[in-house]
């Protein structure tokens, strides 16, 4: 006996096939169940327990727990409703049962079921596990009562405290195997599949959730990225706005630097005209005294004079011609210059003329006084003409210098415009690269801010697809246990479908007993009644089935 156990036992310690395991623990417990050696026997259970996989186990006991139920269904009766702990052992001792049998209340029967399961003791509700210390203390103290008075029926008043509490333990595995066995009827898993549906349902509803935990996640990264965008937005909107502000600062200096030169050169001009006029006025002084001093000199000076004056008009009309032509050209290379030059030509051309027509007259009024005094200036005449001739080489050379003045005056001018202009040019060209720099870096900004928020999105997204397959593998996984599971059932059901007509009288007892402790389980932890009556609903059906 003892090496069969130790064979047992080391074929499950080194993980051989767990069918061996099954043969020698079915012969083991066969030889045992003739000799009533249960602690044994509890003890091979254990091994194998301990060793083989979760789901070959569980049908092992359960194949262990129906040969049992077969074999010893007349020694170990189900406990009838209402029944105590002595009148079973009463029932137990009739029926020749061993000494050593153990009775197992609810409690300590759903501790076995949870160790089989895989399942932690410590998960229990609080409520259930003060509930079951109070009613094991009763429970305990009630069987030993029931115990002592069985033994002084018996003559059995010599046994000790140790011994006591020892048989106690017996009963108690032997109920948990018990009610382990009762756990096999279709009806006890109709009512577990009540329990899984529910726990489904509990899975259903966090995959609902966390759905719409996602969702308002991702609503609320979308909002995030659109107030990234819209800072973003307003952001460029200011800079801008500042580029803007500064394009306009910038024209108001040029425009007031370009303000300051026409007003610099308006004063030049003025300047200018000044002084010609202060010349012209000079000039006209001086004449006006040579006059003075000549008016006692001849008609032939007063001829060559006016003839002098004839052709310096001509000559002031041929530079004025040349003058206008070059006013022309100059208008088309710059039209605000030349219209400048314009008005100046314009004004010089009439204060000109304006002079012309003085001198003319007074050339007018002269040629008449010098007429009537031509008879007295008559010898002087030709001292006249060479005085006048000298005086208008002097004057023609005077009015050539200043001309030529005058024309490198505006060529300087000129050359002034256009080397502000060239600066201006360039000043603009290089304010349009900047700006179109900034464009480029503002735009490689923005496009990196979006392809950044589109990388993140696709990971989210990602993210999100792969949690969403992760939690429709786990339910598909689920399904799928539970449809295995069913399948098993089914077919554990059709193979014992041959010994129901055997066990239908003892099972339908069993059978209304776990119904009655179900529905006792529910009313203490407070269910509410309808579900009790479809549990009670659903029992019934199938038992009429």
């Amino acid at each position: 006996m003892l090496l069969i156990c130790c064979t047992s036992f080391i074929l499950s310690s080194l993980h051989f096939s767990i069918y061996i395991c099954m043969y020698v623990n079915s012969l083991v417990f066969f030889f045992f169940c003739s000799t009533r050696k249960v602690p044994i026997f509890c003890f091979i259970c254990f091994c194998a327990h301990r060793q083989s996989q979760r789901k070959k186990r569980v049908n092992y006991y359960i194949m262990m727990a129906n040969m049992m139920t077969r074999l010893d269904a007349s020694v170990f009766p189900p406990r009838k409703p209402g029944q105590t702990d002595g009148d079973l052992r009463k029932e137990l001792n009739e029926r020749k049962a061993p000494r050593d049998s153990t009775i197992l209340t609810r409690t300590e029967l759903d501790i076995v079921r949870s160790m089989i399961a895989g399942k932690n003791v410590m998960t229990f509700p609080l409520q259930s596990t003060v509930r079951t210390r109070t009613a094991a203390a009763n429970e305990r103290k009630q069987r030993m009562q029931e115990y002592d008075a069985l033994h002084r029926l018996h003559g059995d008043n010599d046994k000790t405290l140790e011994d006591i509490e020892e048989e106690q333990q017996k009963r108690l595995h032997l109920e948990r195997a018990k009610n382990l066995i009762d756990e096999q009827f279709e009806e006890v898993r109709a009512m577990n599949q009540i329990v899984m549906e529910a726990k489904c349902v509990a899975i259903r509803n966090a995959q609902l959730m966390e759905k719409k935990r996602c969702k308002e996640e991702e609503r609320a990264q979308e909002e995030e990225l659109d107030q990234m965008m819209l800072f973003e937005s307003k952001k460029a909107q200011q800079l801008y706005e500042e580029r803007e502000r500064q394009q306009i600062e910038g024209r108001k200096k040029n425009l007031a630097v370009i303000k300051a030169q026409l007003d610099e050169r308006e004063v030049d001009r003025i300047r200018k005209l000044e002084a010609h006029q202060q010349e012209q006025e000079a000039m006209t002084r001086h004449i006006e005294r040579l006059r003075e001093e000549e008016a006692a000199e001849k008609l032939r000076r007063q001829e060559a004079a006016r003839r002098l004056m004839e052709d310096a008009a001509l000559a002031n009309a041929e530079q004025i011609k040349l003058k206008k032509r070059q006013q022309e050209l100059e208008l088309e290379e710059d039209k605000r210059v030349a219209q400048y030059i314009k008005e100046k030509e314009e004004r010089e051309r009439r204060f000109a003329e304006e002079q012309q027509r003085i001198r003319e007259e007074k050339e007018r009024e002269l040629a008449r006084l010098r007429a009537q005094q031509q008879r007295v200036q008559d010898k002087q005449a030709e001292l006249d003409e060479v005085r006048a001739k000298r005086i208008q080489e002097t004057h023609a050379r005077e009015m050539r210098r200043k001309e030529k003045e005058r024309k490198e005056r505006e060529r300087a001018v000129l050359q002034d415009l256009a080397r502000v202009r060239e600066q201006q040019m360039e000043e603009r060209k290089r304010i349009k690269e900047e700006q179109r720099q900034q464009e480029i870096e503002e735009l490689e900004h923005i496009v990196a801010v979006q392809k950044l928020a589109l990388e993140q999105e696709r990971e989210r997204k990602a993210r999100a697809r792969q949690q969403h397959e992760e939690n429709s593998l786990a339910v598909l996984k689920q399904i799928m246990e539970v449809e295995e599971r069913r399948r098993r059932e089914r077919q554990e059901y059709v193979a014992e479908g041959n010994h129901v007509m055997m066990l239908m009288r003892d099972r339908e007892a069993a059978i209304e007993a776990i119904r009655q402790r179900k529905l006792a389980e529910l009313g203490e932890l407070g269910v509410p009644e309808e579900y009790c009556q479809a549990l009670m609903k659903k029992i019934k059906v199938r038992g009429a089935v």
